[in-house]
């Protein structure tokens, strides 16, 4: 049959599938794509589906991948978040067969999404004109008690999350490293936007070092506006706090209560902020690929990384005129600026003994649940794995002291 001399990707006929669209829309489609191709009636392409294993995802299938990616996300992704999931992990799903799929499978969690007014928003006029056009870094600092703080930059255009970084406590240095790894892989953006954080000094710098590469140089090299102005990354953070702080928050607030950690105590400290940024990082990193990946209110169902790629206009940078970590430290120190070469959140015992440490690391394996099954059982309300592996860290680096 000439359905196979196109050599088509069976995935790619397989994404129809699950879309919901029947064997005569795919025939329809590739007969608009290839008008001269012969052979790509419905039967053939009925017969290539049979002879290639292509079938439509079945309902009590769809549930079933759907509720394991509740189990690991948790219950607050609602339709459009969790098509990003998906699709970003390989299985696109039509956003009918989705919503119905989450009201099977989980309707109480369904209920309590449709019923949740907190992502209400006062529209503000923006404006950014291409992938590359501003570039916004914000901090969020909902578990700062705790020792984990997260940065976001975050396109104006597209609103595609391009880095997030996770630390104990926000430090200029560890900021610069993430915005080089930037520049390094996509290149300069016309304009910073960022608060009046003294945690951006480096990354400012630089990039106002770098002002010449810029694809558009009328414009200032950065802007620092207060934190509620920085529109783009602050409405990220109600959903980043949704999907990975509060839960975290809640459960260590509840270990507090129940005396089961001392914040008073700088070795607590530390291993409440090592395990609690771990987990954090997990679910970051689920939430970043399903924000780029999911539609756009307002947006014509278009997506973040589809936009970015769409319109493209970023300045490309050589390795060369990019300072290296220490490089930018020295350039800015001689220029006047003073730097914190290392933030501490609480104290560990163990820091100048690597043996101890990895030490440390190997048994705290062996008898606590990877930090990946940690936060799906923390966001699904199960605390009981996250609180058993503070506990287990705090007692291995007592012991080990």
């Amino acid at each position: 049959m000439d359905l196979e001399k196109l050599s088509l990707d069976s995935a790619y006929i397989q994404s129809f599938l699950d879309n919901g669209k029947s064997h005569k829309y795919i025939s329809c489609h590739l007969q608009s794509l290839y008008p001269n191709v012969r052979g790509l009636s419905e039967r053939s392409v009925r017969r290539y589906c049979i002879k290639h294993n292509i079938q439509r995802l079945n309902g009590p299938e769809l549930d079933r991948r759907v509720s394991n990616a509740i189990q690991e996300v948790g219950p607050t992704y609602g339709v459009k978040t969790m098509l990003g999931y998906l699709d970003a992990n390989g299985l696109k799903i039509g956003r009918v067969r989705l919503r119905n799929s989450l009201r099977r499978s989980h309707p109480d969690f369904h209920e309590r999404r449709r019923n949740d007014t907190a992502r209400q928003t006062n529209p503000v006029p923006y404006y950014a004109a291409y992938f590359g056009h501003k570039l916004h870094v914000d901090q969020n600092e909902k578990l700062v008690a705790f020792g984990v703080t997260h940065v976001l930059f975050i396109d104006g255009f597209s609103r595609k999350i391009v880095k997030s970084v996770i630390m104990p406590i926000k430090n200029p240095i560890v900021i610069y490293k993430v915005y080089r790894e930037i520049l390094l892989e996509f290149g300069i953006w016309d304009m910073l936007r960022i608060d009046h954080g003294r945690e951006f000094c480096l990354m400012n710098f630089v990039q106002n070092k770098l002002r010449d590469y810029r694809n558009f140089r009328d414009c200032p090299a950065y802007v620092q506006s207060r934190s509620r102005e920085n529109l783009r990354a602050e409405r990220a953070w109600p959903e980043v706090n949704q999907r990975t702080n509060y839960d975290i928050k809640a459960a260590l607030i509840s270990m507090q209560r129940r005396m089961l950690i001392n914040m008073y105590n700088e070795t607590e400290k530390f291993c409440v902020s090592f395990i609690a940024c771990n987990v954090a990082q997990v679910g970051l990193q689920r939430f970043v690929p399903a924000w780029n990946r999911h539609p756009l209110e307002g947006f014509n169902s278009r997506v973040p990384d589809v936009l970015a790629r769409g319109n493209n206009r970023i300045a490309r940078l050589t390795d060369d005129v990019i300072p290296s970590v220490d490089d930018a430290v020295i350039m800015y120190e001689r220029a006047g600026g003073s730097l914190t070469r290392e933030s501490r959140f609480g104290d560990d015992p163990l820091k100048d003994d690597q043996h101890k440490i990895s030490r440390r690391e190997q048994l705290h394996h062996q008898q606590a649940h990877s930090f990946e099954y940690i936060f799906g059982r923390l966001v699904n309300g199960d605390c009981e794995p996250f609180e058993t592996a503070i506990v287990s860290f705090i007692n291995i680096t007592l012991s080990l002291i």
